[in-house]
């Protein structure tokens, strides 16, 4: 059975799954939320989802003023979409935490994202 754990690494909430018997090569799944989700929300695809991979669902780093969480800081009375600039900050600093993940135990080389409504922005940035 894989090892499903929730950690904090240098601010960020993640939610990680590591397959039954981790090796190095294995492939790095990450799971971008929508907008008010969080670390658990794209959680309903792990099943779907290589059972040698190593899945890792972050949660972002915004509190949504509705409850959960966001990929860019909302403001209030923001009556414009957010553009994908809004997005890379969020984005460059998730990619710094990954990359330099000493622990991660996953070939980053072997990367793939996958996002939901605002996480597929995310991706997309």
């Amino acid at each position: 059975m894989a090892e499903i754990q929730e950690v904090e690494q240098q601010g960020w909430v993640l939610r990680l799954r590591y397959p039954p018997r981790p090796r190095p090569d294995a492939p790095l799944v990450v799971m971008l939320h929508g907008w008010t989700g969080d670390e658990r929300s794209m959680w309903v695809f792990a099943p779907r989802l290589p059972q040698d991979a190593v899945l890792v669902a972050p949660r972002g780093p915004y509190p949504a003023a509705q409850g959960g969480y966001s990929w860019h800081p909302m403001r209030p009375r923001e009556t414009r979409w957010p553009g994908m600039d809004d997005f890379i900050p969020a984005a460059r600093e998730l990619l710094a935490l990954l990359d330099g993940w000493v622990d991660l135990q996953a070939d980053r080389r072997s990367f793939h994202l996958a996002g939901f409504s605002q996480g597929a922005a995310m991706a997309a940035a």
